[in-house]
């Protein structure tokens, strides 16, 4: 398993990086973000649980809105440490930036994906491994309204490092480092083939096994789907703070 987590990890990063040379236009679009996510996880069985996901991704001033986004979804536990899990998403995103995405109007996107996600404890270290397909439909807007719907495909891997910093009882304070890279796919993918790249670095503290609290610095490279008029393709980087809270029930 770890040779292949290797030589997945090997193809995305290569990909990304003779993508992004390939394109020697680009204009950078920069913005300040802030993500405030709440997740929750219901058992209705010992190996069954019940997946519920918010995020208010907001930009600029904090006032105006990015994206959001809400995930409804199903996980197995196949083993302590491995998942499988599958689920729906909807996204509404906004027009932010000297160069919106949605500069046609607020769209909204539904997706269906799948996921696999293990984890692999070495030393104090709690590494963690997730694999996620995405079927996207996009709206394509005439007066503010969907008038044709655009099918993506994206693959996405997250790499994430955690380790406890300070354990009392069930409390825990703790450090984490995430990086997930998103890669296109699909007959109308457009530029991007290399979609985004996040990374963050996280201060969490867990109240009990059940409630669990982060706060962060997210840093977010996006390259749009559609060039300017010049041909340049345009390169988002938003970079902020991100908070989630999380619960079992």
């Amino acid at each position: 398993m770890y040779f292949i987590m290797k030589k997945f990890l090997l193809f995305f990063l290569l990909l990304c990086s003779q993508t992004l040379h390939a394109q020697q236009s680009r204009t950078q679009d920069d913005n300040t973000i802030y993500w405030l996510q709440t997740v929750a996880n219901v058992a209705i069985h010992p190996k069954w649980a019940l997946y519920a996901e918010q995020q208010w991704r907001q930009v600029g001033d904090i006032a105006s809105a990015q994206q959001r986004l809400l995930r409804l979804g199903l996980t197995y536990k196949v083993h302590p440490d491995v998942n499988v899990h599958a689920g729906y998403g909807f996204v509404k995103t906004y027009a932010y930036g000297d160069y919106p995405i949605a500069a046609d109007g607020t769209f909204p996107e539904h997706r269906i994906y799948e996921q696999l996600t293990f984890k692999q404890p070495i030393a104090t270290w709690s590494i963690q491994h997730r694999f996620r397909l995405e079927q996207r439909w996009l709206a394509k807007l005439s007066s503010n309204q969907p008038t044709q719907w655009v099918y993506l495909n994206r693959i996405r891997y997250q790499f994430r490092a955690q380790k406890p910093l300070l354990t009392k009882a069930n409390n825990q304070v703790f450090a984490a480092v995430a990086n997930e890279v998103f890669i296109g796919a699909g007959k109308q993918l457009g530029t991007n083939i290399f979609d985004q790249n996040r990374f963050s670095v996280l201060l969490g503290y867990s109240a009990s096994k059940k409630i669990n609290f982060e706060l962060g610095y997210l840093y977010q490279i996006l390259q749009q789907g559609k060039p300017l008029a010049n041909n340049s393709v345009v390169m988002q980087h938003n970079s902020g703070f991100i908070s989630a809270a999380q619960f079992s029930f």
